[in-house]
Protein backbone atom coordinates (compact mmCIF):
# COMPACT_ATOMS: atom_id res chain seq x y z
CA UNK A 1 0.00 0.00 0.00
CA UNK A 2 1.00 3.07 -0.97
CA UNK A 3 1.36 6.46 1.32
CA UNK A 4 0.34 10.05 0.57
CA UNK A 5 0.19 13.16 2.38
CA UNK A 6 -1.84 15.66 1.82
CA UNK A 7 -2.59 19.49 3.22
CA UNK A 8 -5.37 20.23 1.46
CA UNK A 9 -7.22 24.06 0.02
CA UNK A 10 -10.37 25.00 2.15
CA UNK A 11 -13.54 23.22 0.61
CA UNK A 12 -11.56 20.28 -0.66
CA UNK A 13 -12.22 16.90 0.67
CA UNK A 14 -8.40 15.44 0.76
CA UNK A 15 -10.00 11.51 1.14
CA UNK A 16 -11.54 11.88 -2.44
CA UNK A 17 -9.88 14.44 -4.46
CA UNK A 18 -6.98 13.41 -6.29
CA UNK A 19 -6.07 16.89 -8.03
CA UNK A 20 -3.25 18.32 -6.64
CA UNK A 21 -3.61 22.02 -7.65
CA UNK A 22 -6.33 21.73 -5.13
CA UNK A 23 -3.47 21.23 -1.85
CA UNK A 24 -0.75 23.18 -0.40
CA UNK A 25 0.86 19.74 0.19
CA UNK A 26 0.26 16.53 -1.63
CA UNK A 27 3.19 14.14 -1.65
CA UNK A 28 2.83 10.38 -3.18
CA UNK A 29 4.82 8.09 -5.18
CA UNK A 30 4.25 10.27 -8.26
CA UNK A 31 4.35 13.91 -6.95
CA UNK A 32 6.08 16.21 -4.33
CA UNK A 33 4.84 19.38 -4.02
CA UNK A 34 7.71 22.06 -3.24
CA UNK A 35 6.75 25.53 -1.32
CA UNK A 36 7.80 28.69 -2.65
CA UNK A 37 9.56 31.57 -0.95
CA UNK A 38 9.90 34.11 -3.38
CA UNK A 39 9.43 35.22 -6.80
CA UNK A 40 10.04 37.91 -8.77
CA UNK A 41 11.91 40.31 -11.93
CA UNK A 42 14.76 42.23 -11.62
CA UNK A 43 15.83 44.24 -14.72
CA UNK A 44 19.62 45.23 -15.24
CA UNK A 45 22.90 43.58 -15.48
CA UNK A 46 24.36 42.19 -12.24
CA UNK A 47 20.97 41.91 -9.74
CA UNK A 48 21.29 40.41 -6.15
CA UNK A 49 18.02 38.49 -4.58
CA UNK A 50 18.22 38.39 -0.46
CA UNK A 51 16.78 34.79 0.74
CA UNK A 52 18.37 34.42 4.13
CA UNK A 53 17.53 31.12 4.15
CA UNK A 54 21.17 29.87 5.63
CA UNK A 55 21.33 27.05 3.08
CA UNK A 56 21.62 26.77 -0.97
CA UNK A 57 17.84 26.89 -2.03
CA UNK A 58 16.55 25.41 -4.98
CA UNK A 59 15.67 27.91 -7.57
CA UNK A 60 15.01 28.31 -11.34
CA UNK A 61 15.89 32.18 -13.04
CA UNK A 62 15.50 32.78 -16.62
CA UNK A 63 16.47 35.80 -19.00
CA UNK A 64 14.02 37.64 -21.43
CA UNK A 65 16.01 36.86 -25.31
CA UNK A 66 13.62 38.58 -26.93
CA UNK A 67 10.11 40.75 -25.84
CA UNK A 68 8.35 38.05 -24.34
CA UNK A 69 10.36 35.12 -24.83
CA UNK A 70 13.01 33.66 -21.62
CA UNK A 71 15.52 31.38 -21.46
CA UNK A 72 16.85 29.42 -18.12
CA UNK A 73 19.98 30.64 -16.72
CA UNK A 74 19.96 28.17 -13.78
CA UNK A 75 23.66 27.33 -13.97
CA UNK A 76 26.83 28.68 -16.34
CA UNK A 77 25.50 28.25 -19.81
CA UNK A 78 28.31 28.55 -21.86
CA UNK A 79 26.09 29.20 -25.40
CA UNK A 80 23.40 31.78 -23.68
CA UNK A 81 23.92 35.60 -22.00
CA UNK A 82 22.60 34.91 -18.31
CA UNK A 83 24.07 33.19 -15.59
CA UNK A 84 22.68 32.78 -12.41
CA UNK A 85 24.39 30.85 -8.74
CA UNK A 86 23.34 30.85 -5.19
CA UNK A 87 24.55 31.22 -1.91
CA UNK A 88 23.27 30.53 1.34
CA UNK A 89 21.76 34.01 1.59
CA UNK A 90 21.64 34.89 -2.17
CA UNK A 91 20.76 34.49 -5.40
CA UNK A 92 23.14 36.30 -8.14
CA UNK A 93 21.63 37.30 -11.32
CA UNK A 94 24.03 38.14 -14.23
CA UNK A 95 22.98 39.48 -17.42
CA UNK A 96 25.96 39.67 -20.07
CA UNK A 97 24.05 41.32 -23.02
CA UNK A 98 25.20 44.53 -22.58
CA UNK A 99 21.93 46.55 -22.13
CA UNK A 100 19.38 45.82 -19.48
CA UNK A 101 16.96 42.76 -19.47
CA UNK A 102 14.28 41.27 -17.36
CA UNK A 103 15.33 38.20 -15.61
CA UNK A 104 12.63 36.26 -13.95
CA UNK A 105 13.37 34.13 -10.86
CA UNK A 106 11.86 31.67 -7.97
CA UNK A 107 12.81 30.43 -4.90
CA UNK A 108 12.25 27.25 -3.19
CA UNK A 109 12.82 26.36 0.75
CA UNK A 110 14.32 22.96 -0.50
CA UNK A 111 17.78 22.68 0.41
CA UNK A 112 20.35 22.37 -2.25
CA UNK A 113 23.50 20.07 -1.51
CA UNK A 114 26.66 22.19 -1.56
Amino acid sequence: MAYTMRVSLAGTNALTSTDVTKYSIFADDDNVLIKQLSSGTENGQDEEVTHSLSYFPHFYAYGEISSGRFQIMTGYNLFGDFRAHVDSTKLYLTNLTGSDKDMRYFIFYDDMPE
